[in-house]
């Protein structure tokens, strides 16, 4: 950390930090709807389109790439990338060329599910429903195979589960749960693949509509927390597994799922970053405070990489973060006393076993500090005095606190911080002895 000394003042510069923030002057003109890496390449999708990652300048750029679209998702297949495009879709090579595109007037591309069971086939949730692409027999053009029939409403997330069933989610309270058939010439059976719609009227409910896969597992999200399906009883049921979520969907929290190469769920609530790591034995460690770094009100979207980089998505812009820099949360800082006042004096601090006061002068004023140089506006403070406080005070950013009126006896002042990792420090402690009017040596050491 370095310290420059101003004119009004003094700076500090974190010059380790495991965070690089990128907004407008980065090229960043609107907010991050998704993220995805190709070709060595890093891709956003906003409101506007995609851009991509001008490593030397450290700036997005913004290319032919389709003209100006929400892209709400990407998806990496081989040494292309699929996106949307209005009213369709298109495929970016290596080059960042446009290798080809294919335009429908019925839809806008939401989401994309390269199938693990259905090789060489790609599920599009779009604003008419679903659709599948599937790989042409020379293998270099995606083709449009199909549409599911019927009315369906706006597909925005997909998964997949283990049994090989497609999920889709809908932000309108409806999930579907799609059984594929492949016929005899190994054509996608949509007339004969079975849909099975949950929901209100259907009684079975999946949350709030979107749905969420992760290991094969599929996931709701409701105001009560997550649920799974459970395919033996054909309904969703409550599931704390990655502990407790909790949404408020009236003021439009978000929420995310992403499964890593490794195994390791990244769960994001809001603008804060949960991560669930599998147990050799079963189960997942779960991890609440290692990216409280984060600098912004909202997460949209995480992307992690395997050398560690998480990147994340927000209306503000993007945030590069290092799994390695998380690896500090656990550092020990002190809370110093910095001043202890009554009213007509100001105390020693240096006094090892206390001060011995009048009753008469029975206000005091105590000023603390924590040199915890991270993001010091989240750093809290928690005071108890002994022989007055029934307890520690509820956590609070002020750095100080007073007593009036305090009787003749024996007080110990104690004080300790919180950081944004949610690290108490060591405490601060002051003991003070407050005796009759009558004594002479007001203000002596004990």
């Amino acid at each position: 950390m370095l310290w420059l000394g101003l004119d009004n003042g003094i700076s500090k510069v974190e010059l380790s930090s495991s965070i690089t923030t990128f907004s407008k002057q980065s090229g960043l003109k609107t907010g991050v709807l998704s993220i995805d890496r190709m070709g060595g390449n890093l891709f956003i999708g906003s409101p506007i389109g995609i851009s991509v990652l001008n490593k030397e300048k450290r700036v997005f750029e913004t290319g032919e790439f389709g003209g100006a679209v929400q892209v709400f998702d990407m998806l990496k297949k081989g040494e292309n990338l699929i996106f949307p495009i209005m009213n369709g879709m298109a495929v970016l090579n290596k080059d960042l060329q446009l290798a080809y595109k294919y335009e429908d007037d019925r839809y806008l591309a939401f989401a994309f599910l390269d199938s693990k069971f259905l090789k060489n086939r790609i599920f599009v949730g779009n604003s008419f429903g679903l659709s599948v692409l599937k790989l042409s027999e020379n293998g270099d053009v995606w083709e449009r195979e199909g549409y599911f029939p019927g009315n369906f409403f706006e597909i925005w997330t997909l998964a997949e589960s283990k049994e090989g069933e497609i999920w889709a989610g809908t932000q309108s309270g409806i999930a579907y749960k799609i059984t594929p058939v492949i016929d005899e010439n190994g054509d996608f059976d949509f007339e004969n693949s079975k849909v099975e719609i949950f929901g209100q009227e259907t009684g079975k409910k999946a949350g709030n509509g979107i749905i969420y896969g992760n290991a094969g597992k599929v996931y709701a999200l409701s105001e009560q927390g997550l649920s799974s399906y459970n395919p033996e009883s054909g309904n969703f049921e409550m599931d704390s597994t990655f502990g407790e979520i909790k949404i408020d969907f009236a003021s439009t929290d978000n929420f995310s799922m992403v499964e890593d190469k490794k195994g390791r769920v990244w769960i994001t609530i809001k603008n804060r970053i949960r991560l669930a790591s599998p147990k050799p034995e079963g189960g997942y460690k779960l991890e609440e405070d290692l990216f409280n770094a984060y600098p912004w009100e909202d997460i949209t979207t995480i992307y992690p990489e395997d050398d560690g980089t998480v990147w994340v998505g927000s209306g503000d812009g993007l945030v590069r973060m290092e799994e390695k820099g998380a690896n500090n949360i656990q550092k020990k800082f002190s809370t110093l006393l910095r001043q202890a006042i009554t009213k007509t004096d100001t105390l020693s601090l240096d006094a090892a076993e206390g001060i011995s006061l009048q009753q008469s002068n029975n206000s005091l004023r105590f000023m603390y500090a924590a040199p915890f140089f991270e993001q010091e506006d989240r750093t809290v403070y928690q005071t108890y005095l002994e022989g007055f406080d029934p307890d520690w005070t509820d956590w609070g950013t002020n750095s100080y606190k007073e007593y009036t009126n305090l009787a003749t006896g024996t007080y110990t002042f104690r004080v300790r911080a919180k950081n944004l990792y949610n690290v108490i420090s060591e405490e601060a402690t002051y003991c003070l002895l407050y005796t009759s009017p009558s004594p002479r040596d007001r203000g002596n050491h004990l």
